[in-house]
C-alpha cells in the first residue's frame, strides 16, 4: 500500500503541475505588474485546477484498477481535492515573489513543512496508516 500511495501522491503532483500551466511564472515575469493579467491568470489557474483535480478524482477508480489496488481510490480522491486548493495560492505567491517577498514565502514554506512533517511523523508513530 505504501508504494501505491506514493504513486498517488506522484499522480496528484503531476496534476498540480499541469493545472498551473506556467501561469504563475507569467505573472512573476510581468514587468508592468498588470492587475488584469494577474486576475486572468488566477481564474485560469483555478479553472484548470478544478478540471484537472476533477479528472483525477473521476479517474481514481481506474488508477486503482490499473495498479491492482482498488483501496487506493480513496487516497487519490482525497489528494485530488488538493489540486484546486493549491491553484488558489499560485498567483498570489507569484505576485509576492515579483515584489521580492522571498523571505516571507520561505518562512511560510518552512513553517508548513515543519508542521506537516511533524503531523506525518506523529501519525506514523500512532500507526494511523495512509
Amino acid at each position: 500500500m505504501l508504494a501505491s500511495s506514493q504513486l498517488a501522491i506522484l499522480v496528484v503532483d503531476v496534476a498540480r503541475v499541469i493545472a498551473s500551466a506556467g501561469l504563475s511564472d507569467c505573472v512573476t515575469r510581468d514587468k508592468r505588474g498588470d492587475a488584469v493579467l494577474a486576475d486572468t491568470a488566477f481564474w485560469a489557474n483555478l479553472g484548470l485546477g478544478c478540471i484537472v483535480g476533477g479528472l483525477a478524482w473521476l479517474l481514481a477508480p481506474l488508477y486503482g484498477w490499473l495498479i491492482d489496488q482498488p483501496e487506493i481510490t480513496g487516497v487519490l480522491r482525497a489528494l485530488a481535492v488538493l489540486v484546486p486548493v493549491s491553484a488558489l495560492s499560485g498567483i498570489h505567491t507569484a505576485r509576492k515573489l515579483r515584489e521580492f517577498g522571498h523571505k516571507a514565502i520561505a518562512a511560510r514554506a518552512v513553517a508548513c513543512g515543519l508542521l506537516g512533517g511533524s503531523a506525518a511523523v506523529a501519525a506514523a508513530i500512532a500507526d494511523w496508516g495512509v
